[in-house]
């Protein structure tokens, strides 16, 4: 079997990765209380990534005209609060690699905002991301070899056949899982981001944010495990906290509250699951899950 190395998000985005960590040293956001300086602050930083992310997210040009370019803002916000993360800190080199692919893939065919109206919101964009992500993953280098394209394709069309008034039925996720485990088998990271992507606004969440995708606690036991929950963690939380960036009080009070509320999904995970022949993990890389062993 021919061995598969992860896209490194770092290699691909040099530059990004460099600097996006320490965003806040270039933009202080707390001193920015007026959003159109916030706007302009943007939108004089963020552009020096565009032609990197561009040459392997071509989409990200059609992305930046949607909203006067916020949801690329959204995005690169979102990874600066992702790799700042205290659990993002405490996962292996392997997932946090994971979890930038997911960050910078996840809202990539997203046409609003959730400043607008909810018809404006495209609460399809889960799905309709997965899509546009699979095309970006299978044409990298290592992956477009050993993923079949018709098998992917499969799976594309399986996704968008989900999506009904635009809006993402979640009732047919289970088939769609089966159809992602069979089509990027070869490919436990491809299958992992994909999932991230396509599920990252399907479980309940707080009362400041409605979305009209949500699974009840059988089907969270069904589709998430402990491991996939804690990148979904990550994903969710940072989604949300990083329009805060501007109210450090109020980003703080979301990241308590999300943690209450993630506490309650760890402990729906603990009543009895189905069978693992039943459920559709996230079939982490091997690497993924690699302990340092302690020094005697």
């Amino acid at each position: 079997m021919q061995t598969i190395t992860d896209p490194q998000f770092d290699a691909y985005f040099p530059l990004l990765a460099s600097k996006i960590e320490k965003l806040d040293e270039e933009i202080d956001y707390g001193k920015l209380k007026n959003m159109e300086k916030r706007r302009k602050a943007q939108t004089k930083y963020f552009p020096q990534f565009y032609p990197e992310i561009e040459k392997v997210i071509p989409k990200w040009a059609w992305l930046n005209k949607q909203q006067d370019g916020r949801i690329c803002f959204h995005i690169l916000r979102m990874l600066y609060c992702a790799v700042n993360d205290e659990n993002y800190l405490k996962l292996t080199p392997t997932l946090q690699n994971i979890i930038k692919w997911a960050v910078i893939l996840h809202d990539i065919a997203k046409r609003g905002v959730p400043t607008f109206p909810i018809e404006k919101k495209d609460p399809a964009h889960p799905y309709t991301s997965a899509i546009v992500a699979l095309d970006i993953l299978t044409a990298l280098p290592g992956l477009k070899e050993v993923l079949e394209k018709e098998k992917v394709a499969k799976l594309q069309s399986r996704v968008k056949a989900a999506v009904v008034d635009e809006v993402a039925d979640l009732s047919q996720l289970g088939e769609i899982l089966g159809v992602a485990k069979d089509a990027l088998a070869s490919s436990g990271f491809c299958f992992v981001v994909f999932k991230l992507v396509l599920m990252h606004q399907s479980l309940p969440t707080l009362k400041h944010f409605k979305q009209p995708m949500q699974l009840n606690e059988q089907e969270i036991r069904k589709y998430y495990d402990t491991e996939f929950m804690k990148l979904m963690e990550i994903v969710m939380v940072n989604d949300s906290i990083n329009y805060q960036l501007s109210k450090p009080e109020y980003k703080e009070q979301l990241k308590a509250e999300f943690k209450e509320l993630f506490a309650g999904f760890y402990t729906c995970l603990l009543y009895t699951s189905p069978s693992p022949r039943d459920r559709t993990r996230s079939r982490m890389p091997s690497s993924a899950c690699k302990k340092k062993k302690k020094k005697k």
